[in-house]
Formats: structure tokens, sequence, C-alpha cells
């Protein structure tokens, strides 16, 4: 799914709030990823390891991540294996593998650190573009007919 119950709550409360349906192939690269969350989490891992250039070698050479350490963020996201599949791509093993190697929790902290680096296109062509407008709770917010 994606998370209709949290974004119709937050889109409630005055947040701007975007659908992400981690099982879909649309707009990711096909070629290299089975799906968006096999795209977001290796962006994120990718992200992770340049933050560690940067704080071991005092460089990185792509985007980094900057967040505060949370041990069961940490621990979820090392819990999640992928592979290399027959048609080359970059799977990510189901949710409920990870949960099974969590003793049964659902890796929500992951989860919630991987959805907030997930590119958001619908920022870039909202109207006014791309830091025209400010999507913090109380400002601005776009309705539906805006998108």
């Amino acid at each position: 799914g994606v998370g209709a119950g949290v974004w119709a709550r937050l889109r409630e409360l005055g947040y701007y709030a975007i659908e992400v349906n981690v099982a879909s192939t649309d707009g990711i690269d096909r070629e290299k990823y089975k799906n968006a969350r096999s795209q977001y989490l290796w962006e994120l891992r990718m992200r992770f390891l340049q933050a560690y250039r940067l704080a071991n070698e005092g460089v990185a050479d792509g985007p980094h991540i900057e967040i505060e350490p949370d041990e069961a963020a940490a621990t979820q996201l090392n819990a999640i294996k992928w592979r290399q599949n027959s048609a080359g791509q970059i799977e990510v093993e189901p949710k409920d593998e990870t949960k099974k190697r969590l003793g049964g929790k659902s890796p929500d902290d992951g989860d919630a650190v991987m959805l907030a680096f997930v590119p958001t296109r619908a920022i870039a062509v909202a109207p006014g573009g791309l830091g025209q407008r400010s999507y913090w709770r109380g400002a601005d917010v776009p309705t539906d007919d805006d998108e």
C-alpha cells in the first residue's frame, strides 16, 4: 500500500505529504532495480556509504546522509537483505523476510528513514516551482487540485 492512513492524517494536520507505493515500478530505473523499494533502499544505502567516507576519509563523491543516531532504525536497515536477480536488477527481499529476522517486528523505523529520502518529483512540479513554496506545517499547503 501507500500508507494511505498516514498520508491522509498528515494532510489533515496541514502537512504536505505524497503517496509512495514502494511496490511500484513507475518512475524507477527498471534496468537496475526490481521495484521502488529496492531503488529507494539502495539509494539510501549509498547515502550512508558516502557519509561513512566523508567521516572517515574526509571526502564523499555523492549525496550523503546526516541524521541523528537511531538504534532501532539502524538495526532494522541492517537486517534488510538484497540480491542481484536473474535480470541483473537489485532486488531487496520482501518485507516479511526482514520481519522474520527481526523476531516478527516490522522495520517501521527503517522504512521511515527510507521514505524521508524518497525523491519527490511532486515538489518539483508544484505550483510556483521548486523552492518557491514552503511545505512546512501551517504553510501554504497545496490541495489535491494543485497536484
